[in-house]
């Protein structure tokens, strides 16, 4: 197991130790500050948003964090921005 996912699962643990609730969030694929309508990190069709890698990441946590009871909800991306925000896909 990696040294990422342990700190994880620490951090979750800790917290709900301290009656802290989670939501898991997958806020941006590139690291830095969030957020720019050009930073590529937005949903489908940005730059650095790989559909098959992001459903493997949320299968990936909520398999991690199972049965985790101060989990309490998982966030499916960030916020629709951007010059590739494609809104009318999401109303479909």
């Amino acid at each position: 197991m990696s040294n990422i996912i342990c700190h994880q699962q620490e951090v979750v643990k800790s917290l709900g130790e301290n009656d802290v609730m989670v939501i898991l969030d997958n806020h941006v694929t590139q690291p830095g500050w969030c957020c720019s309508n050009m930073d590529g990190n937005g949903f489908f069709g940005d730059q650095y948003f790989d559909p098959d890698l992001w459903i493997k990441g949320l299968t990936n946590m909520a398999t991690l964090f199972k049965g985790v009871t101060n989990v309490v909800g998982m966030s499916l991306r960030n916020e629709l921005r951007g010059p590739k925000q494609n809104v009318t896909q999401w109303y479909r």
